[in-house]
């Protein structure tokens, strides 16, 4: 397992949990590996990394060290810079999109990218990479698992 991966699965952690402990919780995001030591490091790079985002905040308590949300879950923004290219190509994916389907509500200005252009993309890539919508890979936490 990478940092990433588990990284991944810690964000996803806590968008349901408020709190994690690396000796409780490990075992209910992970049931089977075959490398547990090098999985738990992982978890505790990823642990350091949301804790220098102020993702989280550690504490010891009673002997056991747990990660907290520094804030809820669904407040947690970042900011990202995209570059002209990246920026472009966002833009022709979603309004080629909307072309196709004869809907030009949700076009994309390429010189103002918003979350709802980001989510519109995760939105087409889960329905490309899944058309019969076996899984949900929602970024709205009210429809995450439906």
């Amino acid at each position: 397992m990478t940092v990433v991966d588990a990284t991944n699965m810690l964000f996803d952690w806590f968008s349901e949990h408020d709190s994690f402990e690396l000796e409780k919780d490990f075992m209910k995001i992970i049931a089977v590996t075959e490398t547990p030591e090098e999985d738990r490091s992982a978890f505790l790079c990823s642990l350091d990394g949301f804790e220098q985002n102020a993702f989280v905040k550690s504490v010891e308590y009673k002997g056991a060290r747990r990660w907290i949300l520094a804030k809820s879950y669904s407040s947690y923004e970042q900011t990202i810079t995209v570059g002209p290219e990246t920026c472009h190509g966002i833009a022709l994916i979603i309004n080629s999109m909307c072309d196709s389907l004869g809907d030009q509500t949700d076009r994309c200005e390429a010189t103002n990218i918003l979350e709802k252009d980001i989510r519109n993309l995760v939105g087409l890539t889960n329905y490309m990479t899944n058309p019969q919508g076996e899984e949900n890979i929602s970024v709205d936490t009210n429809e995450k698992g439906e």
